[in-house]
């Protein structure tokens, strides 16, 4: 048996107890179950995911004049080296000091804290969403195994319906975890 979360694809049955030490409502007797991709690559992108915004301004910060040079080189070989400052750059820094300082940064702060506060409220709602479908399906299901349970003992097909339910019920807790491929899913 393989562990979830191993350096390479692990291979989980939907019966095995998950990360949290939780078991799905299918017996582990049964192999019939589909097994089920689990992605190392997704802990690589958290990873990256988590580092990126922490380590990019710290590189920017320590690669500025390198930066500044490159940047100077590519505008003089644009121009032809037709362009000079004949100053040193002092009259442009002069104009350019008032606009940045006065209207460019709290515009550009502003324009970031909105496309922030927009991009959590969005996230924000999709999780609301998806946890208002979960706990719809979870009722309906319940609901369902409630008629299921109610039929007489006598109908054959009563043990049928639950096997489906149950099935059910581990395909959607399947579906449900972080690390699985949706083409996995497809063609199991």
């Amino acid at each position: 048996d393989s562990v979830i979360g191993s350096s390479e694809d692990a291979e989980c049955y939907v019966d095995e107890l998950d990360q949290h030490g939780e078991s799905c409502l299918v017996s582990d007797t049964d192999s019939s179950l589909p097994a089920i991709r689990i992605s190392a690559d997704v802990d690589n992108i958290d990873v990256v995911i988590k580092w990126v915004p922490i380590l990019s301004p710290i590189i920017a910060f320590f690669t500025y004049e390198i930066t500044a040079e490159v940047f100077d080189s590519m505008i003089e070989y644009i121009s032809d080296r037709t362009w000079v400052a004949v100053d040193g750059g002092q009259y442009q820094t002069q104009i350019i000091t008032p606009a940045v300082n006065g209207i460019v940064v709290p515009a550009i702060a502003l324009l970031f804290a909105t496309l922030i506060s927009n991009t959590i409220n969005t996230l924000r709602q999709r999780q609301l969403d998806i946890r208002t479908a979960l706990n719809m399906e979870a009722c309906e299901m319940r609901t369902l195994q409630s008629v299921v349970d109610s039929f007489p003992k006598c109908i054959t097909e009563k043990n049928n319906l639950r096997e489906y339910l149950i099935q059910y019920a581990s395909r959607l807790i399947a579906e449900s975890k972080p690390g699985v491929r949706i083409i996995d899913l497809e063609f199991s």
